[in-house]
């Protein structure tokens, strides 16, 4: 039951990151405290439709907890914390989106 935990890991960053940037590009069109509203408030419309539609996400059974590894995780962890790094560095030197 389930899938294994690192494609499930790779592929739910890559889907975090294809989000962020659907989303993110019209919220950095907002300047000041709308930016903070407006994406204070888009953070709780998808985190109330997440839940409503998948449920069973925000639960673990308690057999895949017992043989979990965590230093995978970890490195692919800090493998992506790099990534991001990386590509705000590039943005902000302006080579990027602007």
């Amino acid at each position: 039951m389930g899938f294994p935990i690192l494609p499930s890991v790779l592929v739910g960053g890559l889907l975090a990151v294809a989000f962020a940037l659907l989303i993110g590009a019209p919220a950095f069109r907002l300047k000041g405290v709308y930016f903070a509203i407006g994406t204070l408030a888009l953070a709780q419309i998808l985190y109330v439709t997440i839940g409503n539609v998948f449920p069973e996400i925000t639960s673990l059974p308690v057999e895949d907890l017992i043989n979990y590894q965590l230093t995978l995780v970890i490195t692919c962890s800090w493998v992506a914390v790099l990534v991001v790094g990386v590509t705000i560095s590039w943005l902000i030197q302006g080579e990027g989106l602007a």
